[in-house]
Protein backbone atom coordinates (compact mmCIF):
# COMPACT_ATOMS: atom_id res chain seq x y z
CA UNK A 1 0.00 0.00 0.00
CA UNK A 2 3.02 1.94 0.93
CA UNK A 3 5.61 3.26 -1.38
CA UNK A 4 7.97 6.06 0.36
CA UNK A 5 9.49 7.66 -3.16
CA UNK A 6 6.48 8.14 -4.33
CA UNK A 7 4.59 9.18 -1.07
CA UNK A 8 7.30 11.74 -1.01
CA UNK A 9 7.59 12.73 -4.48
CA UNK A 10 3.41 13.31 -3.66
CA UNK A 11 3.80 15.49 -0.75
CA UNK A 12 6.76 17.32 -1.97
CA UNK A 13 4.76 17.93 -5.18
CA UNK A 14 2.03 18.83 -3.00
CA UNK A 15 3.85 20.91 -0.37
CA UNK A 16 5.75 22.55 -2.96
CA UNK A 17 2.78 24.03 -5.64
CA UNK A 18 1.03 25.19 -2.90
CA UNK A 19 3.51 27.24 -1.39
CA UNK A 20 4.80 28.63 -5.05
CA UNK A 21 1.17 29.63 -5.53
CA UNK A 22 0.44 31.58 -2.73
CA UNK A 23 3.75 34.00 -3.45
CA UNK A 24 2.53 34.23 -7.03
CA UNK A 25 -0.35 34.88 -5.75
CA UNK A 26 0.51 37.94 -3.14
CA UNK A 27 3.48 38.91 -6.51
CA UNK A 28 0.63 39.24 -8.33
CA UNK A 29 -2.08 41.22 -6.23
CA UNK A 30 0.82 43.43 -5.13
CA UNK A 31 1.25 44.02 -8.91
CA UNK A 32 -2.26 44.76 -9.51
CA UNK A 33 -2.67 47.09 -6.54
CA UNK A 34 -6.09 47.62 -4.36
CA UNK A 35 -9.30 47.59 -5.57
CA UNK A 36 -11.10 50.73 -6.29
CA UNK A 37 -13.63 51.97 -4.11
CA UNK A 38 -17.26 50.25 -4.68
CA UNK A 39 -18.54 47.56 -5.96
CA UNK A 40 -17.56 48.25 -9.71
CA UNK A 41 -13.93 48.81 -8.58
CA UNK A 42 -14.02 45.30 -6.47
CA UNK A 43 -15.02 43.72 -9.53
CA UNK A 44 -12.64 45.25 -11.81
CA UNK A 45 -9.70 44.47 -9.58
CA UNK A 46 -11.16 40.76 -9.20
CA UNK A 47 -11.67 40.32 -13.08
CA UNK A 48 -8.40 42.09 -13.36
CA UNK A 49 -6.29 38.82 -11.23
CA UNK A 50 -8.83 36.38 -12.49
CA UNK A 51 -7.85 37.31 -16.34
CA UNK A 52 -3.93 37.48 -15.18
CA UNK A 53 -1.99 34.83 -16.58
CA UNK A 54 0.09 34.70 -13.35
CA UNK A 55 -2.90 33.76 -11.63
CA UNK A 56 -4.40 30.79 -14.41
CA UNK A 57 -0.89 29.05 -13.95
CA UNK A 58 -2.02 29.10 -9.99
CA UNK A 59 -5.23 27.50 -10.60
CA UNK A 60 -3.14 24.57 -13.06
CA UNK A 61 -0.86 23.80 -10.22
CA UNK A 62 -3.71 23.74 -7.91
CA UNK A 63 -5.15 21.48 -9.85
CA UNK A 64 -1.90 19.52 -10.44
CA UNK A 65 -1.31 19.98 -6.91
CA UNK A 66 -4.90 18.30 -6.23
CA UNK A 67 -4.01 15.12 -8.31
CA UNK A 68 -0.61 14.25 -6.63
CA UNK A 69 -2.67 14.70 -3.17
CA UNK A 70 -5.50 11.88 -4.66
CA UNK A 71 -2.15 9.80 -4.98
CA UNK A 72 -0.77 10.65 -1.77
CA UNK A 73 -4.20 9.47 0.13
CA UNK A 74 -4.42 6.88 -2.22
CA UNK A 75 -1.56 5.07 -0.41
CA UNK A 76 -1.08 6.62 2.95
CA UNK A 77 -3.80 7.04 6.16
CA UNK A 78 -4.77 11.00 5.79
CA UNK A 79 -3.78 10.98 9.35
CA UNK A 80 -0.34 10.56 8.55
CA UNK A 81 -0.13 12.38 4.93
CA UNK A 82 -2.14 15.51 6.11
CA UNK A 83 0.26 16.90 8.60
CA UNK A 84 2.96 17.46 6.18
CA UNK A 85 0.23 20.04 4.57
CA UNK A 86 1.47 21.96 7.63
CA UNK A 87 4.97 22.46 5.91
CA UNK A 88 3.22 24.77 4.04
CA UNK A 89 3.20 27.62 6.46
CA UNK A 90 7.36 27.32 7.16
CA UNK A 91 8.02 27.56 3.78
CA UNK A 92 5.53 30.27 2.82
CA UNK A 93 6.41 32.64 5.94
CA UNK A 94 10.19 32.28 5.36
CA UNK A 95 9.96 32.73 1.43
CA UNK A 96 7.75 35.76 1.83
CA UNK A 97 9.97 37.03 4.61
CA UNK A 98 13.20 36.79 1.48
CA UNK A 99 11.08 37.62 -1.49
CA UNK A 100 8.26 40.63 -0.31
CA UNK A 101 10.48 41.58 2.74
CA UNK A 102 7.92 41.17 4.84
CA UNK A 103 8.75 41.08 8.32
CA UNK A 104 8.95 37.63 11.23
CA UNK A 105 9.88 38.01 14.32
CA UNK A 106 10.91 35.75 17.15
CA UNK A 107 7.34 34.94 17.57
CA UNK A 108 7.00 33.84 14.26
CA UNK A 109 10.16 32.02 14.12
CA UNK A 110 8.85 30.22 17.45
CA UNK A 111 5.24 29.17 16.22
CA UNK A 112 6.80 27.93 12.86
CA UNK A 113 9.32 25.70 15.29
CA UNK A 114 6.51 24.45 16.94
CA UNK A 115 4.52 23.72 13.72
CA UNK A 116 7.98 21.65 12.51
CA UNK A 117 8.03 19.75 16.05
CA UNK A 118 4.56 19.01 15.96
CA UNK A 119 4.63 17.70 12.71
CA UNK A 120 7.24 15.25 14.01
CA UNK A 121 5.61 14.17 16.95
CA UNK A 122 2.59 13.29 14.98
CA UNK A 123 4.36 11.52 11.87
CA UNK A 124 6.69 9.60 14.35
CA UNK A 125 2.98 8.65 16.26
CA UNK A 126 1.45 7.11 13.15
CA UNK A 127 4.74 5.43 11.93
Amino acid sequence: MTSLPYNVLGIATTVGITSVAQLILKWQIIRVGHPEPGAAGAFRWALALLLNPWIMVVFAGAAIAAISWFFVVSRLPLSVAYPFVALTFPLVTLASALIFGEPIGWGNFAGLALIVAGLVLTVRQGA
